[in-house]
């Protein structure tokens, strides 16, 4: 019988590696594992084209990450020079201010003290100083007592009715005035005359020139006077032109005829205001060639609306002291200055960019232009800010922002310490 012949089994029937697919297959296997995966397995030198395409993408990536370098730095060089260059104009712009309203001070200086040594002026200080002192000192009627008092309690007191806290002093000055309204005579006959029997509102009164209600010698003085007072106060700008006679300080003439004409302020209720400073300060200079100013204040015959003050002593050819020229300064003309005549973006402002004046307080001396160009968007921005509404009433009962709006920023601390960038 042949003997059939058995297969020896080998180490390995099968070798497969698939996963869904099969890739590989041995039905005899004489190769250890390890050298068959060893060998299919086994990494390809590079070729040449692989070694080109390296070198593209690293020079690129380095070309690309050289040019982001480059721009990045010239971007931040670009940014650093507008940023000086906004500043540097700001800063022209703020040195161009400056100089406008020093100039424009300077020529009010001029002005006032050219004024104070006129021919014209000079005269006109010695005849009214001369008929004020004649004016009678007898006692008013009593129709005439009740006019004046109705005046002050119709006309002038309502226009400063206390609105808030702020006002305290505010509501000292109006309780002074009505117990001290008007202390002397010569002022109550004179008030009668040009603000009680003045049938012109409030703000007109230097339209009546002449009145039968004045006492002589004074009603002809001011006739022949008044009309070229006005002409200089209205050409010049000012708010109004007051003479001062020395001995006791009364206002013998103003062209606006508020409460302080006639008073005297040595004593009553404007002895402490601005206007009784500038007469104090102005009599008291020894050359008739200078000039005082004083500081924004409330001012309670102009119903306590900020007021400035300039004077110049008035002399004869003798040098002797015949009265004090003292003028109200012009808010709306310092304002006209320091926001070039209200063209901001003419001035390379933009859209909100502004000059304004700050006090030693830290509020302003001129308004702000948000203010001036939109004054119902102005307050929104307050209340946004969480600025009380009180804070508003100032500013919307004297319509401005001077000495209502306080600015208290680091630029502003530098400028009153004296430090400038």
């Amino acid at each position: 019988m042949a003997r059939s012949r058995q297969k020896k089994p080998t180490p390995f029937s099968l070798i497969s590696f698939s996963s869904q697919k099969q890739f590989l297959r041995a039905d005899t296997i004489a190769t250890p594992p390890s050298l068959l995966l060893k060998s299919h397995f086994r990494p390809q030198p590079p070729t040449p084209h692989t070694v080109r395409t390296r070198l593209i993408t690293l020079t690129v990536t380095v070309v690309l990450f050289s040019c982001l370098a480059v721009a990045a730095v010239g971007l931040l060089i670009a940014q650093q020079a507008i940023r000086k260059q906004a500043i540097d104009q700001l800063t022209t712009l703020r040195e161009m201010r400056a100089a406008a309203i020093e100039d424009y001070f300077a020529q009010m200086h001029a002005q006032v003290s050219t004024l104070s040594r006129s021919p014209f002026v000079v005269e006109a200080a010695q005849e009214l100083t001369a008929a004020f002192k004649k004016t009678t000192s007898t006692k008013l009627t009593d129709q005439a007592t009740l006019q004046l008092k109705t005046f002050y309690q119709e006309q002038f007191l309502p226009k400063i009715v206390i609105e808030n806290e702020r006002d305290a002093e505010s509501k000292n000055n109006r309780d002074t005035l009505i117990k001290n309204w008007p202390a002397t005579p010569q002022a109550r006959h004179l008030q009668h005359a040009y603000l009680a029997t003045n049938t012109y509102p409030l703000g007109q009164k230097d339209h009546l020139v002449d009145t039968e209600d004045a006492p002589e010698p004074y009603r002809t003085a001011h006739t022949r006077h008044h009309t070229t007072l006005r002409d200089i106060q209205q050409l010049f700008g000012f708010y109004d032109v007051f003479l001062i006679a020395p001995s006791d300080l009364s206002v013998v003439y103003s062209v606006f005829k508020e409460t302080d004409y006639a008073t005297s302020l040595t004593h009553g209720p404007h002895a402490n205001s601005g206007l009784a400073k500038a007469a104090r300060q102005t009599l008291a200079l020894s050359d008739p060639h200078a000039t005082i100013a004083t500081d924004f204040t409330p001012y309670t015959p102009s119903y306590d609306a900020p007021a400035a003050f300039l004077g110049s002593p008035i002399v004869d050819k003798q040098g002797n002291l015949i009265a004090a020229l003292v003028v109200q300064a012009p808010a709306d003309r310092i304002d006209a200055v320091m926001t070039g005549r209200y063209r901001w973006r003419d001035m390379g402002l933009g859209e909100s960019g502004e000059t304004y004046l700050v006090g030693p307080d830290s509020t302003m001396r001129s308004n702000s232009r948000f203010f001036l160009e939109n004054p119902d968007r102005f307050f929104q921005t307050l209340t946004s800010a969480g600025i009380n509404a009180t804070f508003h009433r100032g500013i919307k009962r004297f319509n401005t922002t001077i000495l209502q709006h306080t600015v208290d920023t680091s630029a502003s601390r530098d400028a009153l310490a004296g430090h400038t960038h």
